[in-house]
């Protein structure tokens, strides 16, 4: 078969050159072969390009992770400042109902005039107003958690001006209305030794700077005066020891240098009056 020209066809080749349009065959050959496509190549279709949908994008967010931290602990900071608050008002509300039951408490304590214990036989009286009867459970010292009886003078249970507190025990035998030189006089170390040794229990310094005889109810007895310390505290303590019978009886009177000083005329006013009922024996 003749060669032809690539470029016009021509089969007038002479030399590799096409006499007709003067190009060289072999190169124009190799130029047309690289210029092809391939014959595996397919066009892209040729068609009406799809109008493009308005399809809104995703609104924006905040990344997972800053979604997950902040608006968590946002909410457990209020949480927590509701706790808070409400605790707060908690305890104002408690506070307050506290202190109108201890103003009730007090008021509903005072008490003036005549006394009697039928539970221990002892009678007093007491002055008109200023003082106030402690009830069961009220006396917050351990060391007078165990008295009998007692009251307190001033408007603060908790923190008196002067604090009387009450004891009566039951005695082996009968105790004479008055007593010899010398029983008394043991009676009275006996008396001054217990003294000591109950404030040292307590955790006071005590030092006695009184005692002697005294008729408490219209039988012997006897009186103690001490001062006693504890650090910066200072107060002063006035004990009477009487006797009735077959019972023994302690009461102390407790409170600052300065009330003690003050309202002892009152104290033994007081204990003036203070008498042993036998009529319940």
């Amino acid at each position: 078969m003749a060669a032809r020209c690539p470029k016009c066809g021509s089969d007038q080749i002479l030399n590799d050159e096409c006499l007709q349009c003067g190009v060289l065959v072999s190169r124009a050959q190799i130029t047309t072969s690289a210029s092809m496509k391939p014959i595996s190549y397919v066009g892209l279709e040729t068609g009406p390009v799809p109008e493009a949908q308005n399809i809104p994008g995703p609104a924006w967010r905040p990344p997972v992770q800053d979604r997950i931290v902040s608006i968590p602990v946002k909410e457990k900071k209020n949480e927590l400042e509701k706790k808070i608050i409400r605790a707060v008002l908690l305890v104002l509300i408690l506070g307050g109902a506290y202190q109108a039951y201890r103003m009730l408490i007090h008021k509903a304590s005072a008490y003036g005039g005549y006394y009697r214990n039928n539970m221990y036989y002892f009678t007093m009286k007491l002055p008109e107003s200023g003082w106030s009867h402690y009830q069961a459970g009220d006396l917050k010292a351990k060391e007078f958690k165990d008295a009998h009886d007692a009251f307190y003078r001033g408007s603060n249970p908790d923190d008196p001006e002067v604090t009387m507190l009450i004891w009566s025990e039951g005695l082996r035998k009968k105790v004479p209305l008055h007593f010899d030189e010398e029983t008394s006089s043991k009676t009275l170390d006996s008396i001054e030794e217990e003294v000591r040794l109950r404030m040292e229990k307590a955790g006071l310094r005590c030092e006695i700077t009184e005692s002697g005889a005294q008729t408490i109810g219209g039988n012997d007895g006897f009186v103690v005066h001490a001062q006693l310390t504890k650090d910066q505290m200072s107060m002063k303590t006035i004990i009477y020891c009487g006797f009735a019978e077959t019972r023994a009886y302690t009461i102390q009177f407790l409170g600052s240098d300065q009330k003690m000083v003050q309202l002892e005329p009152e104290i033994d006013q007081i204990m003036q009056t203070f008498g042993f009922d036998i009529s319940l024996f």
